[in-house]
């Protein structure tokens, strides 16, 4: 069987020996699927599925809505990617995917709210259409409603461009009493009561919908996220709410109507793991790590702390010796302070110019010492002015690597864990789970991977050995975290590359 499209001009991979994803069925996932007319609910701090405790593990697939990666640029993705990228995060193991475009969608001709007040019924076919799909395979979506930046699918400046207010004053989008907040509550409205033409369902009473998040990645206060959490429940009040704020945010942590809170990981940090749990546990609430990388690319960030001072130490060695030593003045200081305060005489009882009393003209010259004059003073201020140090290569090069111990410090304090000790944290800790960014699947002809320009792109089963190692890890993980069996494999120790199915492009939902 062949899984590239040899009609396209692709070249055919062979899945002899191999068993081949091409349906749900394929998947063995009987629970997952016949639960998908169940709400997942929280007891505290942890999430549950028709009585089982539920995980969460998967992909973020950001593009599902809307995608900036294929041309036209943007435009929707056709429902055959959709279906591939959706059989490829459950044949890895997931039981959520995350998807950013499924709920912020402002600003754009292609957007559900192009304009401000006008919504298109069209542009939620897309949408409609990923959650079909991920219902039929068993996953549970989290959708994130509005975003903190400026991207092609729109975010919080585009509803404050629509009230004519500076893009970069992001902080008018979490002022309750402005019209922005109203704007922004009544785009809510809309998106949860949209009905499906796929499942007949709206948003807002979708099982398939784990949790909607108040956003993505904010920096807005506890007051807005309280208001925004309570219509998000008035609208859907048998799905969970996620504080979408960058970092867990200890006043909302008191708001009744969130469930769950979370962080992002960039690099994937155990120290910020444990430290978010601790929180949200004592708070009882339900923590999900909403993005971690899963290729280590910003591992060696906190190592730049120690790297640049011995670079700029080693740098000032090899400099010009013409140019050193550096001659640089001292003493000004003191010489202006002696002038505006001179409050100590430099030699006599008096430091006086006025003509000098009778007592000591009379006085002879062999008994006394000369009063001090203003030459001789002005001599002296001189001198202690015209002090200088003298600056060779090797004091800069000490004075950099004297940084070094603070460099030591921000790498312990801020030390990056490797993707399998954190997924390894994630599953002994409470943690409800977390999502990796991000997956891709292949271009509508089957011909080539879809790829995002942020470094972060995986795709499925890997296109070089350090990616294809990485998968393997998240793949585990996600079975792990899941209870699943692997169709693949009798074990979950045992998945590897040589017994990963292969994931047709062409799925039957």
């Amino acid at each position: 069987m062949a899984v590239f499209n040899p009609s396209a001009g692709c070249a055919a991979i062979s899945a002899i020996g191999r068993s081949v994803i091409g349906s749900p069925s394929d998947l063995q996932r009987p629970y997952l699927v016949s639960s998908r007319d169940s709400f997942i609910v929280r007891n505290h701090s942890q999430l549950f599925l028709n009585g089982n405790r539920f995980r969460v593990a998967g992909p973020n697939i950001y593009w599902l809505g809307l995608d900036e990666n294929v041309q036209p640029s943007p435009s929707y993705p056709t429902h055959a990617r959709v279906l591939e990228v959706i059989a490829t995060a459950a044949t890895m193991g997931a039981t959520t995917i995350r998807s950013t475009t499924l709920g912020v969608s402002v600003g754009n001709p292609l957007s559900v709210e192009p304009s401000l007040g006008n919504f298109s019924a069209s542009a939620m076919d897309s949408i409609d259409f990923a959650l079909y799909a991920a219902r039929q395979y068993g996953l549970k979506v989290i959708i994130p409603l509005i975003d903190q930046y400026d991207y092609y699918h729109g975010g919080l400046p585009t509803f404050l461009r629509w009230r004519n207010l500076p893009s970069s004053k992001t902080s008018a989008f979490f002022d309750t009493s402005s019209l922005v907040f109203t704007d922004f509550k009544d785009y809510i409205t809309y998106l949860l009561n949209h009905k499906s033409t796929y499942t007949n369902l709206t948003m807002a009473i979708d099982p398939t919908v784990l949790a909607f998040e108040t956003g993505n990645e904010l920096r807005g206060n506890a007051d807005w996220t309280s208001q925004i959490s309570q219509h998000i429940k008035l609208l859907a009040p048998s799905t969970l709410v996620i504080d979408g704020s960058y970092g867990v945010q200890k006043d909302a942590l008191r708001i009744p109507t969130v469930d769950i809170h979370s962080n992002h990981f960039y690099p994937t940090m155990n120290k910020r793991l444990h430290s978010d749990l601790s929180l949200t546990t004592s708070a009882k609430k339900a923590y999900i790590a909403g993005e971690y990388e899963w290729n280590g690319k910003n591992d060696t960030l906190p190592y730049l702390f120690i790297l640049v001072p011995v670079v700029l130490a080693a740098t000032t060695l090899v400099l010009p010796a013409r140019w050193f030593p550096k001659r640089i003045a001292c003493g000004k200081r003191a010489r202006r302070k002696s002038l505006l305060n001179p409050s100590k005489p430099v030699q006599g009882e008096y430091l006086n110019l006025s003509t000098p009393s009778q007592s000591k003209l009379d006085l002879s010259l062999d008994d006394t010492q000369p009063i001090e004059l203003m030459d001789t003073l002005a001599a002296r201020q001189s001198e202690t002015s015209q002090r200088e140090v003298l600056v060779h290569r090797w004091h800069l090069a000490l004075l950099w690597l004297l940084t070094i111990p603070i460099g030591v410090g921000i790498v312990i304090a801020f030390r990056p864990n490797s993707v399998t000790s954190f997924t390894n944290a994630l599953e002994q800790s409470d943690a409800t789970g977390g999502l990796y960014w991000s997956l891709f699947g292949r271009d509508n002809d089957c011909c080539h991977y879809v790829e995002h320009n942020d470094g972060f792109t995986l795709t499925f089963p890997g296109q070089t050995k350090d990616m294809q190692t990485r998968l393997i890890t998240l793949v585990k993980h996600a079975y792990s975290m899941s209870g699943l069996t692997p169709p693949f494999s009798n074990t979950v120790t045992g998945i590897t590359q040589a017994n990963l199915p292969v994931v047709s492009c062409s799925q039957s939902a």
